[in-house]
């Protein structure tokens, strides 16, 4: 009777193993060379010279954009150079392309000039040289708003201060910024400034 227990326990042992054991013989070599490669790049890796390349060398990389193209030649030269085979750069047409240049504002009041720190947005026209106006609030520049003030905004500056500081929030008024400049416009704005808070 013990015998036949324990032929069963041993039994019962392998039928345990089998899977785990199968599991291990299909291991492909991708499974063992995964660690391994993360390994090496966090013990070897170049991640920061890459991404000092990139943002210090090379800049801004918006898609269509000088400092994209320069950041493929980058990227295939590298890849060239670390061996790679069959490196190649694929052709495609941007409809528009767009490349920050130079911004300034000021405030004038009673006499005085007071230079404002400002930057212009991405994917938003300029403003085809300078121009002065009165400043309009435009509240957080949602549809509702521009709507509220549109028959004042022809010849002066819209002023806009998004709401909110969760990521819905910013998404929403990431994405929301083409139209609103395009409504801007189309009421006869001179020019949009968005105001942007400061996290200390």
């Amino acid at each position: 009777m013990k015998r036949m227990r324990a032929a069963a326990l041993s039994l019962l042992s392998v039928v345990l193993l089998l899977p785990s054991l199968a599991r291990a013989q299909n291991a492909t070599s991708t499974d063992v060379a995964t660690p391994r490669l993360i390994g090496e790049v966090f013990a070897n890796g170049r991640q920061l010279a890459y991404v000092s390349a990139l943002s210090d060398e090379i800049g801004s990389r918006l898609t269509g954009s000088a400092g994209a193209r320069r950041a493929e030649e980058w990227a295939a030269a590298e890849m060239k150079r670390l061996g790679l085979s069959n490196v190649r750069r694929e052709p495609y047409t941007m409809a528009a392309s767009w490349e920050r240049g130079t911004a300034s504002a000021s405030l004038l009041s009673d006499g005085l000039r007071r230079p404002l720190a400002v930057a212009s947005y991405t994917w938003t026209p300029g403003t085809s040289g300078a121009v002065e106006g009165e400043v309009v609030d435009v509240g957080a520049g949602k549809p509702e708003d521009v709507q509220r003030v549109a028959a004042q905004l022809k010849g002066r500056v819209a002023l806009v201060v998004p709401e909110g500081a969760d990521l819905g929030s910013v998404i929403y008024n990431f994405y929301r910024a083409p139209g609103l400049v395009r409504e801007l416009k189309d009421a006869g704005a001179l020019a949009h400034l968005s105001a942007a808070a400061a996290q200390l």
